[in-house]
């Protein structure tokens, strides 16, 4: 299986890190990923060290939503992770469902930092670090996959 380079993920499967990396290598993935790779490398190393990764504000009332932020990134890194997760971008790499709404819990990667500059509550701090966030507009989300009901008509009338 690992010497079709199409289904070298198959063995990757059953393998361990280090031989799935090699896999992936043998397979002419690497490049794939290795931009990805670099900055979760940079922002992990940046989390090891004690510094916060994420902040989060939370909203007041209905009408303003809470927001996080991965302060960690640079400008690059930014404008990278916009085009690279944006929602038009998943949707063209094939996604075909984003929740509308989610929760992050942007606190666990700040625990090295909680644990440094707050040790007796760095736990509670990051527990409490939750963003309820808006990740696609109703309106977009409508426009890549139709509501089911008007799915569901044209599929009747098409039958009759």
């Amino acid at each position: 299986m690992a010497s079709d380079p199409t289904r070298w993920w198959h063995a990757a499967i059953e393998a361990g890190p280090d031989e799935a990396l090699g896999l992936e290598a043998g397979a002419g993935q690497r490049q794939r990923f290795a931009e990805l790779d670099a900055l979760a490398a940079r922002v992990l190393s940046v989390a090891l060290a004690g510094q916060p990764v994420a902040t989060i504000t939370l909203g007041r009332g209905r009408h303003v939503p809470d927001t996080a932020k991965v302060t960690a990134l640079t400008q690059e890194e930014a404008a990278f992770c916009a085009s690279a997760f944006d929602v038009q971008e998943q949707q063209r790499r094939g996604a075909w469902y984003l929740p509308t709404k989610l929760s992050v819990k942007a606190g666990a990667v700040d625990l090295p930092y909680l644990l440094r500059e707050h040790p007796g509550h760095a736990l509670t701090l990051a527990a409490d670090e939750t963003a309820r966030l808006t990740a696609v507009d109703s309106c977009r989300r409508g426009r890549a996959l139709p509501p089911r009901g008007r799915m569901a008509s044209t599929r009747s009338r098409a039958r009759l």
